[in-house]
């Protein structure tokens, strides 16, 4: 569950041992890489691969926007759909079919043309 990884990070983190050898550098890594610190490092990446970078700050801007307030509303109406409901599993379904329509949505989105400027290879 979601725990256990949180709870493998603040060791890796916090520990003097494991985390100071090669193997525990490694573990440490994997376990950041694959949790956490692919939704940082990748974001901004994949957006400037996909949109280019003439809109890129336009783009990201809206993506970090959604991304703020899905976050908080998502932990509102986890809470009110934990009072209401009387457990998580409403609301983590909700919250998975969310995340699935908007991969769908990403999968689904087009890389916008580019313009005849850019395609131009002769100057005026």
């Amino acid at each position: 569950d979601g725990d256990g990884i949180i709870n493998w990070q603040d060791y890796l983190r916090n520990t003097d041992g494991d985390a100071h050898t090669r193997v525990g550098l490694y573990a440490a890594a994997l376990v950041f890489g694959f949790t956490v610190g692919n939704v940082y490092m990748l974001q901004a990446l994949v957006t400037g691969e996909v949109f280019g970078l003439v809109s890129f700050g336009t783009i990201f801007g809206v993506i970090s926007l959604a991304g703020s307030l899905g976050s908080a509303a998502g932990l509102f109406f986890t809470g009110w759909a934990l009072d209401a409901s009387g457990g998580y599993t409403f609301p983590f379904r909700v919250l998975a079919g969310v995340n699935a329509a908007a991969a769908v949505v990403v999968w689904f989105a087009a890389r916008p043309l580019p313009s005849e400027a850019a395609t131009d290879p002769t100057p005026d």
